[in-house]
């Protein structure tokens, strides 16, 4: 094992085994420790936020919670370390636990780690994204496939159900994403020329040696003594060369380095060499919109299908279609780029995800029609319909994955042209 996967394996195999002891020592004195559950709204309760995460009503309530809290919590562990994992884990049990205080019905009692579960779920699903890093968006959506029926758990469908502490928990490993999350390195300072560190001056101090006194000087001196100062200094492109005419005010200078024979030199002349951090700048691409178009599409054709009964698969193009077509984005053409891919990418779905339904519905009516009833009762109606959504699984979870690519070439900055499969260039930026 590397040198995060052995602690990390070690402290969750170690959580579930104390939840396990807990629940058995709370087994065998009758539910005493059931008294340490959060009764909302009792200032004495607030001692009991923290220990009410590790505490379970029944070893059934103890076993729907323990599988995926050891999924979760061994993946959050090994991608931010143990010390980062703890930080998050006890930010989620007191957003869930304060929320279930304040919230929950008069008269309940609220213990358990579903909270928590909510709250690993929740900080995967989303850390990727806003640390930008490629393989945490992927385990973040695949995190969803598995576990996104949970957030249904977070809605108050049930009333048996803690749904205050699945939602704060939900709530609490977002914010942790945000609060925990691993800043890039701020790039390295450009190089500064210094100036020359000026001589000593007598005495050992700083700053140049004194000037001699003024003398007195003639006219005469003072004639020949500008001559010469005109004669050693000249630079080229300024003034006449010596001895030449003097040339009219706003006159272009000739002679700069670099310019053609004839041609005018000095600043902002043609021919004029390149001044170090001047001229026009290449624009900084709009990473943000451009990201969010794919990212938009991808939630809404993945979210949408497991949450709205598969409508989402017909509706990822809206939301980039839209970008698009806002009056800040419309003229940009980076985002137009990222933005029309992503609208391709939507309906390319859309008309897969209905193909798909279409061969679906037919393979089963054809089934049922020509099938005796001695195969309608057996599992060979099982075969075409595995074999439709096998293959159309396997498409959706290409594009899926092209995608996650776009968001994070959006992110950087680059150009992504998802492949023709994927996205049929139905719509030109």
């Amino acid at each position: 094992m590397t040198s995060r996967a052995k602690p990390a394996v070690c402290l969750m195999l170690g959580w579930v085994a104390l939840l396990w002891l807990l629940e058995g020592v709370d087994f065998a004195t009758g539910g005493a420790l059931d008294t340490f559950g959060i009764a909302p709204r009792e200032p004495a309760e607030l001692a009991d936020v923290v220990p009410a995460a590790f505490l379970h009503f029944g070893f059934g309530h103890l076993v729907a919670n323990t599988l995926p809290l050891l999924l979760l919590g061994l993946v959050a562990a090994l991608r931010s370390g143990v010390p980062r994992f703890l930080a998050v884990t006890l930010l989620i049990i007191l957003t869930s636990g304060l929320g279930v205080w304040f919230t929950a019905a008069p008269d309940s009692n609220t213990a358990g780690a579903s909270g928590v579960v909510f709250g690993l779920f929740g900080y995967l699903l989303v850390r990727g994204f806003i640390e930008r890093k490629l393989l945490d968006i992927g385990i973040g959506l695949v995190v969803g496939v598995l576990y996104g029926s949970i957030l249904w758990g977070a809605l108050p469908t049930d009333s048996g159900i803690s749904w205050q502490g699945h939602l704060f928990g939900l709530i609490g490993g977002v914010l942790a994403a945000f609060v925990f999350r691993v800043r890039a390195p701020a790039p390295p300072p450009a190089a500064v020329a210094r100036p020359s560190r000026p001589p000593r001056g007598p005495g050992g101090g700083g700053g140049p040696p004194p000037a001699p006194p003024p003398r007195a000087a003639t006219r005469e001196t003072q004639h020949l003594r500008g001559e010469q100062s005109m004669s050693d200094h000249y630079q080229p492109g300024y003034g006449p060369p010596p001895g030449g005419p003097q040339q009219p005010y706003g006159t272009p200078q000739q002679g700069w380095p670099g310019a053609a024979p004839g041609q005018p030199g000095g600043y902002g002349y043609p021919g004029t060499p390149p001044q170090p951090g001047y001229g026009t700048q290449p624009p900084t691409p709009s990473s943000g919109p451009a990201m969010w178009s794919h990212l938009g599409a991808l939630l809404t054709v993945t979210a949408g299908t497991m949450m709205c009964c598969g409508l989402g698969a017909f509706l990822g193009w809206i939301y980039p279609l839209s970008l698009r077509g806002n009056e800040r984005h419309k003229h940009d053409p980076y985002i137009r780029h990222h933005a029309t891919q992503a609208v391709n990418y939507g309906i390319t779905q859309a008309i897969m995800a209905a193909l798909g339904l279409v061969l679906y519905v037919a393979s089963a009516l054809i089934f049922a029609a020509a099938a005796t009833e001695e195969q309608r009762n057996s599992s060979g109606l099982a075969v075409p319909l595995l074999t439709v959504i096998v293959i159309f699984g396997a498409y959706a979870l290409s594009g899926v994955v092209c995608a996650v690519i776009g968001t994070v070439k959006a992110t950087r900055g680059e150009l992504w042209t998802y492949p023709r499969l994927i996205a049929w260039p139905l719509s030109k930026g």
